[in-house]
């Protein structure tokens, strides 16, 4: 009896401490859940009240809105790109219009190319870096026929037979060009449906975009070769409206598809400029104003709404999920397992961290933080603070310091595409001073107001575009990413043959990021 009598005390006292660990548990669950819910209530309201985006449908109203017959987005070849029918990006006229434009790319040109051939790169003039027309001529062609080809040595005329084909397209482009702004229409944050959380948002358009770009950077840089200053001039225009649209879409990958674009465009302007391909005041104006279009700053800030909202939503999303029948997908699960278990609360804590460290970042104090890479510089300070978090196992914070850390790189990008576009536009005022003067001038004040309304500044440090007049032309350059002038110099690796489009913009670079025009005597 004595001993069935203490084992009834034993069970009852595990099973009086087990319904009190389970009730603890539970009550600890519900006090997170709790501070969690009040911390991002109190958030939200917070950005609210400074009228910043909490929602998808916060976000599209921001979408600038630009009357058709004004924007060069509207055209029959653009109209709808981002759109996407029943869940099928090849159906309907969306599917029809991204089709035409990605048969520019060519990948698919007058026979399959070779197998294993890469794409040529394009010309970069700030690592040295012509076009190379033999390279896209052999990219176009099947082996058999470049063989044959090549002994006629007439790359740049398969080439030009390339570009032909695709006249129609081109024209219209061209026709456009004059058009105030540049929007697609719809947007891709227009054209996700409303019932669709932003997790699930489908970006058809990026590859067709860039493969037109890369098309018209190959038309710019032809044109150049055979002195045809107008096509030269058109498909110029054609690229930086095309960055703008993009910009103008106000997501992440936009925003560095639009940076991409204009570094190509960059090689062909720098080329337009330094041979003097321009035949008039007028061409200079209009692609002033295309490049003044743009404003990375803008479209970053931007962008970081939208991220955070995105954030948000796919949060949501993951609670959502874990609730129905079959929970979270397995790949989901398997990365991301932590979601099984986190109370609400943890999650709408994270939420609330990730809304709060981006909208400090677009809402920075300039004097504090100038410049695109004083934004960096706040970010990183940000990020220090959220890994010291997630090195204690601090659970608020865990998704925060998985899905945020990207920033900082893509800040860095977009501050160099920032850069590029200040010297281009800064570029184009020179010229216009030149034409008019016969000389470029001995500082850039001179230039306001006729030829430029202000001095673009340097998304480093906020300060003017350094420039000094030079024998040959001119040298403008912005003090890089490690943020020292060095007097316009240039490092390249020797030992990085093959050069990104964002090779400046790398932490370990150590140098300027230079615009020059240099001529000779001859050309003067």
């Amino acid at each position: 009896m004595v001993k069935r009598s203490r084992k009834r005390t034993v069970l009852k006292i595990l099973l009086w401490g087990s319904v009190s660990l389970i009730s603890l548990i539970v009550l600890l669950v519900q006090v997170e859940n709790w501070r969690g819910r009040r911390v991002w209530n109190e958030v939200r309201q917070k950005l609210e009240d400074a009228g910043e985006p909490v929602a998808a449908q916060d976000l599209v109203a921001r979408v600038p809105h630009v009357p058709d017959a004004e924007n060069f987005g509207a055209i029959e070849a653009l109209k709808g790109i981002a759109m996407v029918v029943e869940d099928d990006p090849d159906k309907g006229e969306p599917g029809r219009i991204r089709e035409r434009l990605q048969a520019v790319n060519v990948h698919a040109h007058f026979g399959e190319p070779r197998s294993g051939y890469q794409t040529p790169k394009a010309g970069n003039y700030r690592v040295g870096r012509k076009w190379n027309f033999e390279a896209w001529a052999a990219y176009l062609l099947d082996e058999a026929a470049f063989k044959e080809a090549e002994v006629q040595r007439d790359a740049k005329a398969i080439v030009g037979k390339f570009l032909e084909s695709h006249e129609d397209l081109f024209a219209e482009l061209d026709s456009a060009n004059g058009r105030a702004k540049a929007v697609f229409v719809p947007t891709i944050l227009e054209a996700t449906p409303k019932d669709r959380m932003l997790i699930s948002m489908i970006f058809p358009h990026g590859s067709p975009v860039i493969a037109l770009i890369r098309a018209l950077g190959l038309r710019a840089a032809l044109a150049a070769e055979t002195v045809d200053g107008e096509v030269c001039q058109e498909s110029l225009m054609n690229m930086v409206r095309l960055s703008e649209a993009m910009a103008n879409e106000r997501t992440l990958i936009s925003v560095l598809i639009s940076v991409s674009s204009l570094l190509m465009a960059d090689d062909g302007l720098h080329r337009f400029l330094e041979d003097q391909l321009y035949q008039n005041d007028a061409e200079l104006v209009e692609l002033f104003d295309a490049i003044g279009n743009l404003d990375y700053a803008v479209a970053l800030d931007e962008a970081a709404r939208t991220e955070w909202v995105y954030l948000v939503d796919s949060m949501n999303w993951f609670v959502k999920m874990r609730k129905q029948k079959g929970g979270l997908p397995k790949e989901w699960s398997n990365e991301m397992g932590f979601f099984r278990w986190m109370p609400t609360g943890w999650i709408d804590q994270n939420k609330a961290l990730s809304c709060r460290i981006l909208s400090s970042v677009v809402n920075r104090d300039e004097s504090l933080y100038p410049g695109l890479l004083g934004m960096r510089t706040l970010f990183e300070s940000e990020m220090d603070e959220l890994q010291r978090r997630k090195a204690r196992f601090d659970p608020t914070a865990i998704i925060a310091s998985v899905q945020l850390p990207y920033m900082e790189k893509v800040i860095g990008n977009v501050a160099y595409g920032e850069a590029v576009r200040a010297q281009m536009e800064t570029a184009v005022a020179l010229e216009r001073y030149h034409l008019a003067n016969d000389e470029y001038p001995e500082t850039l004040d001179v230039l306001e107001p006729r030829f430029i309304r202000e001095i673009p500044l340097d998304p480093v440090d906020a300060q003017p575009m350094r420039y000094q007049k030079t024998e040959g032309g001119y040298l403008l350059y912005s003090i890089g990413m490690d943020r020292v002038d060095d007097s316009g110099a240039v490092t390249l690796d020797d030992k990085k043959s093959e050069k990104s489009a964002f090779y400046f913009s790398k932490d370990d670079y150590k140098g300027d990021w230079v615009w020059e025009i240099s001529r000779s005597q001859q050309d003067r």
